[in-house]
């Protein structure tokens, strides 16, 4: 039986993104990645696959977060 997901999915996407934004995708080894978000490599692999589709999910999170704030910014208008 699969271990259940024990680590908060949108502070992990989070951290990773700002490592990317720090020091670009390939700077951004995948130790590093670890060590900003505080998982281990087999959650990494296993719950976000490789390097890439693990950057595309920061990705989507990143987009994800504008468009909460357009959505706010319009519903304050």
């Amino acid at each position: 039986m699969a271990r259940p997901v024990e680590f908060d999915e949108n502070k992990v996407l989070t951290n990773a993104m700002e490592q990317f934004w720090r020091e670009g995708y390939e700077a951004s080894s995948v130790q590093k990645l670890l060590d900003c978000t505080g998982i281990n490599r087999g959650t990494l692999y296993n719950s976000f696959g490789d390097k890439d589709t693990f950057f595309k999910s920061c990705v989507d999170q990143y987009n994800k977060i504008v468009d909460r704030q357009i959505k706010k910014l319009i519903k304050e208008s």
